[in-house]
């Protein structure tokens, strides 16, 4: 077995029976597939890979590898996940660039899908993480334009969106600069979204601005991967760093259960030691300039003082009857707050805040609403006192129908504790 090999490799022990691993791996799968695609589709190195180094980093943690059939929806795939509830972290080393959504070619009711299947998970507890993506801050749109440059899921606020670093080691000790290069030669993608505004977390300014964190992802500071037939090779990418991620939050979801919604805890240790910033370095056209940035985002994980500061806070929960709003429709907003404070909503559409929402407490939940209007998406962001939560909204045209499949999703890694 590959990954008794990759244990003994890296010096992972293993049970009193020398044919199984401590903690549990198994594939589950969503739909019929055939497993030997996944070496001449080269998915069996990327599932190695994934697989490996969430290990390495949490060893403790059980693994579901789920594996989809080519035919199924990502909102499917995330859907049937949710139901399950078995994880408590989902590592995703893929992408589908935004630019198909603003040209059209993907409709924007499949990407509320997503959003919404994300955001049931996480209600669950479950985190999900996200590579950003290989291409820089241009290789992933057409044109070489950084505008739909980034990559769903990674840019959904939903997600926590995982960039790549360069790691190396010297007098004694680490040093990461960001994974830096011209896009189409390989560099960590980040750069603002088309699709989803600022998320409260990020100060509701602008679009959402990816990554959140950075880990080792430069191919040239890559890792060692045990493949088939237990061949090692070296690989990097931001699929080296979504799951090193995944396996740091598994570390603390063992010591405090399940984290869920992560990136408001983790945007609010910006300036502590469990968050490192990583200050120099570029992926055209973008540069890193300050905390955060659109190459290394808040920076990397310190994980042992990530472990220790990180705590589950109650979060405000914020939901809308429908999930996708014609314009002129009326929108009906329920919040689950304290009914001791007022708390205010606002409408924000990624420029400026373009409406109030009035609140009143019918003895059980805050409630108001709002009339929709134009297109796109919006976020209501709800405030009380210092706990702020939000809910994306997006807007269509009268008329607007699209009928458009989903690209071919082929697995998602899972992580449990």
């Amino acid at each position: 077995m590959e990954i008794l090999t990759y244990n003994s490799n890296s010096r992972i022990s293993t049970a009193t029976t020398t044919s199984v691993p401590r903690h549990f791996f198994k594939v589950e799968s969503i739909g019929a597939y055939n497993p030997n695609d996944g070496i001449s589709s080269g998915w069996a190195l990327e599932i190695s890979l994934d697989v490996e180094y969430a290990h390495v980093l949490a060893p403790n943690a059980g693994i579901i590898l789920y594996v989809a059939n080519p035919n199924a929806t990502l909102p499917q795939i995330i859907a049937y996940i949710d139901q399950q509830d078995q994880v408590s972290v989902v590592s995703q080393s893929f992408g589908i660039p935004e630019i198909y959504v603003a040209l059209g070619l993907l409709p924007l009711s499949m990407i509320q899908s997503m959003n919404y299947e994300y955001w049931l998970g996480e209600v669950e507890g479950i985190t999900f993480v996200a590579s950003s993506g290989d291409g820089g801050g241009n290789g992933y749109n057409f044109f070489l334009s950084p505008l739909g440059n980034l990559v769903l899921p990674a840019s959904d606020p939903y997600v926590l969106a995982v960039g790549g670093t360069s790691l190396y080691y010297s007098n004694g000790s680490s040093i990461q600069t960001a994974w830096s290069g011209e896009s189409l030669f390989g560099a960590s993608t980040g750069g603002y979204s088309v699709i989803f505004p600022s998320p409260w977390y990020q100060d509701s300014k602008g679009f959402r601005m990816v990554p959140d964190v950075v880990a080792d992802g430069n191919p040239y500071t890559g890792v060692p991967v045990t493949y088939y037939y237990n061949i090692s090779e070296l690989v990097g990418g931001t699929s080296v760093a979504s799951p090193l991620v995944a396996g740091i939050i598994a570390l603390a979801v063992q010591v405090h259960g399940r984290l869920g919604f992560i990136n408001p805890l983790i945007y609010s240790l910006n300036g502590t030691k469990a968050i490192v910033p990583v200050n120099y370095g570029y992926n055209t056209p973008y540069l890193v300039n300050g905390t955060p940035n659109p190459v290394t985002g808040l920076g990397y994980i310190n994980a042992g003082y990530f472990v220790s500061m990180v705590k589950p806070t109650e979060f405000i929960s914020v939901a809308v009857q429908n999930t996708t709003y014609l314009d002129g429709q009326t929108v009906n907003l329920i919040v689950n707050a304290s009914p001791s404070i007022q708390p205010s909503a606002q409408i924000y559409n990624g420029s400026s805040v373009v409406g109030q929402i009035s609140l009143t407490y019918n003895g059980t939940f805050w409630t108001g609403s709002f009339q929709a209007s134009g297109s796109g998406v919006e976020e209501i962001i709800v405030t009380q006192g210092t706990q702020v939560s939000e809910h994306t909204l997006p807007l269509e045209f009268k008329h607007s129908i699209f009928f458009l499949r989903w690209p071919s999703i082929r697995r998602l890694e899972i992580y449990q504790s």
